[in-house]
């Protein structure tokens, strides 16, 4: 039995959600049971997702990362049965993770920042291409194991039954699809509407059919050659498929894009975006742009990304050598074998 504790929310976004249910989804395939331990609101979009896997919710009911929290977490895990323990969220340290210890139980924390003083889990995961065994050096207990990197990065099902859908290459239409998909932690919605004064300023922009998810814009429809606005979307794989640019955060759907061969600019939203954001641009797979503080060169890199064809087609190839989408399957792996190693 496998026991999960995230929660999504406009501060730190759905991502710590959706990479575990990628993770629920693969330990299921190997025939095992799923719990997922949330104190998010039943009305969470993020739950959407969940429900549509069939994942067995348990409410906490308890602030994140607090002793309650902890206490109802292991009582919940006791009660399941569960072997392994998978905790994903900013407030769950090391203190959080001392209170779940029990006999013959592995416990695993995704991390994605490598700045606390300390890891006390025994296994600990960071999907970032930044990351490696030695970002963790001299932080880590004698028996934990670090897995670490880009071959980790853990995508949900829907996406991985995408992968024979992309042998047409992104960014050679002659009228471009735009998406912008900037996710909950662009709650006020403010960082979208600089992002399509950016598109708006292009010299493309009449020719450019638009698609914005998110809530609280409305644009001028006028501006572009179609414009459509949805508060969600529950098919994020086609909505990516059918783009030939996408302005994204940069958290998982930086993943999902590089996956699926899908060009993106990325727009840092949060302190803990800066590193993701900056290392992909280093590596080509995107590029980066600042609608708030430097609108006029936002517009300058969407103008000549739509310009450049030869230029997003080698981003959708080097995001695609990047991300193999079998993160989740190793991580299942490498939790199977230690626990079969284990004394009983």
């Amino acid at each position: 039995m496998l026991l999960i504790r995230a929660d999504a929310s406009p501060v730190i976004g759905a991502g710590h959600v959706m990479r575990c249910l990628a993770l629920a989804d693969a330990w299921r395939d190997t025939g095992g049971h799923v719990v997922f331990a949330t104190s998010m609101r039943s009305d969470a979009p993020a739950l959407r997702a969940a429900d549509r896997q069939g994942v067995r919710l348990a409410d906490v009911s308890a602030p994140a990362g607090s002793d309650d929290d902890a206490e109802r977490t292991a009582a919940l895990g006791a009660g399941a049965g569960a072997s392994v323990v998978v905790v994903d969220g900013y407030s769950f340290g090391p203190d959080y993770v001392s209170r779940l210890r029990a006999p013959n139980l592995t416990i695993v924390q995704m991390d994605d920042e490598a700045i606390a003083p300390r890891f006390t889990a025994d296994v600990v995961i960071n999907q970032n291409a930044w990351a490696d065994e030695q970002t963790y050096a001299g932080r880590v207990d004698a028996g934990t194991t670090v897995l670490a990197g880009a071959s980790f990065a853990m995508l949900r099902p829907e996406f991985i039954s995408m992968q024979r859908e992309t042998a047409r290459r992104h960014g050679r239409g002659d009228t471009p699809n735009v998406l912008i998909t900037l996710g909950q932690s662009d709650a006020g919605r403010t960082t979208s509407q600089h992002v399509l004064r950016a598109l708006a300023g292009t010299d493309r922009a009449s020719s450019l059919n638009v698609r914005l998810l998110g809530q609280g814009t409305e644009p001028n429809r006028g501006l572009f050659a179609s414009c459509s606005v949805d508060r969600v979307s529950d098919d994020m794989p086609h909505e990516l498929i059918r783009t030939d640019l996408a302005i994204i955060g940069c958290g998982s759907t930086c993943w999902e894009a590089a996956y699926l061969g899908t060009p993106a600019i990325g727009v840092i939203l949060a302190a803990n975006q800066h590193r993701i954001g900056h290392d992909l641009a280093r590596r080509g797979v995107m590029e980066l742009i600042d609608p708030v503080g430097d609108p006029a060169a936002a517009t300058a890199t969407v103008d000549r990304l739509i310009a450049d064809p030869d230029r997003r087609a080698e981003m959708s190839r080097l995001g695609r050598a990047l991300i193999d989408g079998r993160g989740a399957v190793r991580v299942v792996r490498f939790l199977r074998a230690a626990r079969s190693r284990r004394p009983a």
